[in-house]
């Protein structure tokens, strides 16, 4: 698992006039609390510093560096939860959760499917159900993903939740034993209508009456060599 330096200051401003304009200076507001604090304490992290750890996965450990505030200099923290601009993508605001290395904590795991299904070959499609699943284990045990081998899965099979062999030191935190990947069989085509090509020409050229055929009725049929009206 990665491990990052995190440089952070204290915040002594708020309200949103004020998370603006830390945001203007490249920075934004975050919040750092945990089960050993007495209190959560507001701090600001560079907004590029951020998106730079970000870039190392969602479970990156954190070592925070503020040399003017003691109580936070040097913990450990991962991140809780972030914000971003629904727009511009940029980060918002950050929580993040004090860790201590000989605890045990809650994390969310990327899923990772590997190997080809059987049942695709068979003209199935692999769907997969969940992206990530929560585990519990301690911080150096965090693994970056979780590799499920999809290769014995036949057409109208399933993976689920407790098929999976976590390493050492990890377990599912969940008591429902989800669908994690099948292979179902394609969805059939919607079938055309039955009208013959034949008879939709036949039914084209019904419009118009046939040479030689009776004037429609009320009509008048026109001889030759009459007059015409005066």
């Amino acid at each position: 698992m990665e491990k990052v330096e995190l440089q952070v200051q204290l915040r002594n401003d708020f309200g949103k006039g004020n998370a603006r304009k830390i945001r203007t200076d490249e920075r934004m507001p975050v919040v750092f609390y945990g089960p050993h604090m007495k209190e959560p304490v507001a701090l600001t992290v560079g907004t590029r510093e951020f998106t730079k750890m970000r870039k190392h996965g969602d479970n990156v450990l954190l070592t925070l560096r503020a040399s003017d505030l003691k109580d936070v200099d040097g913990k450990m923290a991962v991140v809780k939860a972030s914000q971003v601009h629904p727009v511009k993508g940029y980060y918002m605001h950050a929580d993040l959760i004090e860790i201590r290395m000989d605890e045990a904590i809650k994390v969310n795991v990327p899923i990772s499917l590997i190997g080809k299904a059987k049942g695709v070959a068979e003209g199935g499609i692999l769907e997969q159900s969940r992206r990530v699943m929560e585990v519990r284990c301690l911080p150096n045990s965090i693994p970056e993903k979780v590799e499920i081998d999809v290769s014995e899965l036949d057409l109208g099979s399933s993976l689920h939740v407790n098929d999976i062999k976590l390493p050492e030191g990890v377990e599912y935190t969940g008591s429902s034993n989800f669908t994690i990947a099948a292979v179902v069989a394609p969805a059939a085509e919607e079938e055309k209508p039955a009208t013959a090509e034949g008879e939709l020409e036949a039914a084209a050229e019904g419009a118009a009456p046939a040479e030689g055929a009776a004037p429609a009725e009320g009509g008048e049929e026109k001889k030759e060599g009459a007059s015409e009206d005066k």
